[in-house]
């Protein structure tokens, strides 16, 4: 993913920027994970890596391998738990009911896995964009 934005806000080793929502973003469920705001405009936290100051344009960009890391695991993690909990329980349990029922915790331990990752994405660090090129430097008052 990459995007040009302005940086609106600095916070410590960190900027806010400000970048222009994609029409996708605007129909999405999941819009305010990820910081679109009013006006067809979205907030991303990102590393600042280069010291832009308020006001520049910036490029951020994501590392590909963890977006794509991320989003097998978003798929893949849920439905092998869904998997895993159906033949465990149509092989451990008789009544249909009891298969169904693992059926749903395989289900729950996937997306808990999934949470747990996403966890530790967000402590490493690694799973925020970084400021890659300051484009044009803000106006200076």
């Amino acid at each position: 993913m990459e995007e040009v934005g302005v940086v609106k806000e600095i916070q410590g080793d960190d900027c806010l920027v400000e970048v222009s929502a994609r029409p996708v973003c605007l129909g999405c469920t999941e819009r305010s994970s990820c910081g679109v705001v009013q006006d067809k405009k979205a907030l991303f936290g990102a590393r600042n890596a280069l010291r832009a100051q308020v006001g520049d344009e910036v490029r951020i960009e994501l590392n590909p391998r963890v977006a794509l890391l991320s989003a097998v695991a978003v798929c893949v993690l849920p439905i092998g738990g869904l998997v895993a909990g159906y033949i465990a329980g149509s092989r451990l349990f008789h009544p249909a009911w009891m298969t169904a029922l693992s059926t749903l915790a395989g289900l729950g331990v996937g997306l808990a896995v999934v949470i747990l990752f996403d966890r530790l994405l967000k402590r490493s660090g690694t799973s925020k964009p970084v400021v890659v090129e300051i484009v044009r430097g803000g106006e200076k008052e």
